[in-house]
């Protein structure tokens, strides 16, 4: 998450929802983009081994060119990122693997709709 969006975020929820969100947000993520885009956060509460920073870096340049071949099908993304996720998990200890759970915390189970562009419902009926 940005410096910008954690500002934001740290103005508006409480500590406790903003320890939620971070957990969800993993949780959506995966372990391989969250080790990838988290600013080194989750790679510094693994505590990574030079070796695994390397096997996680070659995992990650293949997921990118993977994902540049799939190209829009999601299905398939979806597929490559899983796979990259289990081989990512292969490389971890026990206990990275019980400090990825103890960053994701418990699964999240509502629902969530990433927003697609173009008016809210609300503004299209005239309510602001």
């Amino acid at each position: 998450m940005s410096v910008e969006g954690e500002h934001g975020i740290s103005e508006t929820l409480k500590p406790g929802q903003i320890k939620r969100f971070k957990e969800i947000s993993l949780q959506q993520d995966g372990p391989l983009l969250s080790v990838m885009a988290k600013d080194g956060e989750v790679a510094a509460a693994w505590k990574l081994t030079d070796d695994q920073k390397q096997k996680i870096k070659t995992i990650a340049e293949e997921m990118r060119e993977a994902l540049k071949v799939a190209g829009g099908d999601r299905s398939k993304m979806q597929e490559l990122l899983k796979s990259g996720n289990g081989k990512l998990m292969n490389l971890l200890t026990e206990a990275q693997k019980t400090k990825w759970k103890e960053l994701i915390g418990e699964p999240f189970k509502g629902e969530l709709n990433a927003p697609q562009g173009g008016p809210r419902p609300e503004a299209a009926k005239g309510v602001k």
